[in-house]
């Protein structure tokens, strides 16, 4: 049984010790372009996963903020400014707004135009680092690119160097070599231009959804007043009478 535990441990750090020596030969062949490429792979993965959990967080309020349009078309105003009120969700802060000006009376005019100014804020905290990972998306592959030709100019270099004892191994070995930092560039953009992607898509539906959520607040409003103003009249007219 010992005799078997030693085996097996034995077989797992032989198993590290090739995977450490593979990744300081990957690292060693392609250079500082590597080390760079690997810096960038750690940023844009930890931008990544904050932009996840971010428009998690959205996802999970958008039920509260339908339930809020809902309760505010309904008439139950209060009810519905509870439920997004003190909200950090940027679609909820809008409504919140828009509801809290609409029910002091302020002009739709007046409330459109602090409106746009908050959005303005708003979408630029959702689209906060997305122009960080589209740089990585860009630059990556152009980093690997650049790495080949310096691996390439060096292979070229070493087969000069020989002579007269021209080994093929030579320039076939340095071709491999260069193209590693290209492959590597590669890894690391191909993420980046899929999730910048993605996340561009959520910051356009989120806008959408504040376009639509403030034009039913105001315009339910103005129905509402619109409707009081329609009672108020017939009753002047019915005391006339």
């Amino acid at each position: 049984m010992e005799n078997t535990t030693t085996e097996t441990a034995a077989q797992g750090g032989s198993v590290m010790d090739r995977a450490t020596d593979a990744a300081n030969l990957f690292a060693g062949q392609g250079g500082m372009v590597l080390y760079i490429l690997a810096g960038m792979s750690v940023l844009v993965l930890t931008l990544i996963l904050y932009k996840i959990l971010q428009f998690s967080v959205l996802k999970v309020q958008a039920s509260r903020e339908s339930r809020a349009l809902a309760l505010w078309q309904e008439g139950e105003r209060d009810q519905a400014r509870g439920l997004v009120m003190n909200n950090s969700a940027p679609v909820s802060r809008l409504m919140a707004g828009a509801m809290t000006a609409r029910s002091k009376g302020i002009q739709r005019s007046a409330i459109e135009e602090i409106l746009e100014i908050e959005a303005v804020r708003e979408i630029a905290g959702l689209r906060q680092f997305l122009r960080a990972i589209e740089l990585v998306a860009i630059t990556a592959p152009l980093l690997g690119l650049l790495g080949t030709v310096l691996g390439m100019i060096e292979a070229f270099r070493a087969l000069e160097e020989a002579g007269s004892r021209v080994d093929p191994s030579i320039l076939s070995g340095g071709i491999w070599v260069a193209l590693l930092t290209t492959a590597a560039g590669l890894v690391v953009a191909i993420p980046a231009a899929t999730f910048h992607s993605l996340f561009e898509g959520a910051v356009e539906k989120t806008v959408s959804r504040m376009e639509q959520s403030v034009t039913l607040i105001l315009s339910g409003a103005s129905s509402a007043r619109t409707a009081e103003t329609r009672v108020a009249e017939a009753r002047s007219t019915m005391a006339q009478l």
